[in-house]
């Protein structure tokens, strides 16, 4: 954070510089303040939920960059981010618990053949406000799963916003190999 500087500024800069990408901050999350939380010297973060658009790049000072699931994560962290990680993944869990109407008619916006592709999918369609549901079999294999629905996962949404998760993802290819 520079002098004179919000930190909702410093974490916008800060996203820009690293990843390229213009955030739009949600909220604060948590402030991180342990005095061992970095050997080499105190250090508090605060922690924002954003939004941002676009295909990051590691810029500044940041080696590589992702996208990442809960269990695509490569580690070790640095610090105690794994414990800020936990405790993201862990809110979003509860908050996010699919709320789709019970009554609701849902649809098949998709279909793919792995667990982390469903994972980057419906995270990607969540963090456009569309609540869906992952139904379908996969098993571990040495072999290509068979195209007779074994190994398929199936990405639901509800019909009313089945023409808007179509054409997001139509517009925004989303694969576990970006």
């Amino acid at each position: 954070m520079g002098y004179g500087e919000t930190v909702e500024q410093a974490a916008v800069r800060e996203a820009k510089e690293e990843t390229s990408l213009d955030v739009e901050l949600i909220s604060q999350f948590h402030t991180y303040s342990d005095p061992g939380r970095d050997p080499r010297f105190h250090t508090i973060s605060t922690v924002f939920i954003a939004r941002a658009k676009g295909r990051p790049q590691a810029k500044d000072d940041a080696a590589e960059i992702g996208i990442f699931t809960t269990t695509s994560i490569p580690r070790p962290l640095a610090f105690d981010h794994e414990k800020i990680l936990t405790d993201y993944f862990h809110s979003k869990k509860e908050e996010n618990a699919p709320k789709i109407d019970k009554n609701a008619k849902l649809k098949e916006v998709c279909r793919v053949m792995g667990p982390v592709e469903a994972e980057v999918i419906k995270s990607f369609l969540e963090s456009n406000g569309i609540t869906c549901l992952m139904r379908g079999t996969w098993v571990q294999s040495t072999g290509p799963m068979s195209a007779d629905g074994l190994g398929e996962i199936k990405i639901l949404v509800s019909e009313a916003d089945f023409a808007l998760a179509k054409e997001l993802l139509e517009n925004n290819p989303v694969s576990e190999k970006e």
